[in-house]
């Protein structure tokens, strides 16, 4: 939820850094919840099962992963709302991005 509201603040130019840190603290959340579920807590949701179907759930395996995704992203993001705060930083990520496109 928290990264959802920081996805659409971020389309507002005036909120992109709050929106950013926002997105961070979800993350980060995120990640500790995994971290949580792979260290010491038991499978949540739907176990794992080869049949072919939906399915939510978390086993340790999966909180690894979320834990390595809040370890690896969130100070990816705070580092990126502190680039992207200032209009030169904006502007060389468009850059790139364009030259991509």
């Amino acid at each position: 939820m928290i990264l959802a509201l920081g996805a659409v603040l971020a389309m507002h130019r005036a909120l992109l850094r709050p929106a950013m840190l926002l997105q961070a603290v979800g993350i980060a959340l995120l990640g500790a919840a995994g971290t949580v579920v792979w260290l010491c807590a038991a499978p949540i949701g739907s176990a794992f099962t080869s049949s072919v179907g939906p399915a939510v759930g978390i086993d340790r395996l999966t909180g690894f992963f979320l834990a390595l995704l809040g370890v690896t992203a969130a100070p990816a993001v705070i580092f990126a709302a502190g680039a992207l705060a200032d209009g030169v930083g904006r502007q060389k990520a468009i850059r790139v991005q364009a030259a991509r496109a």
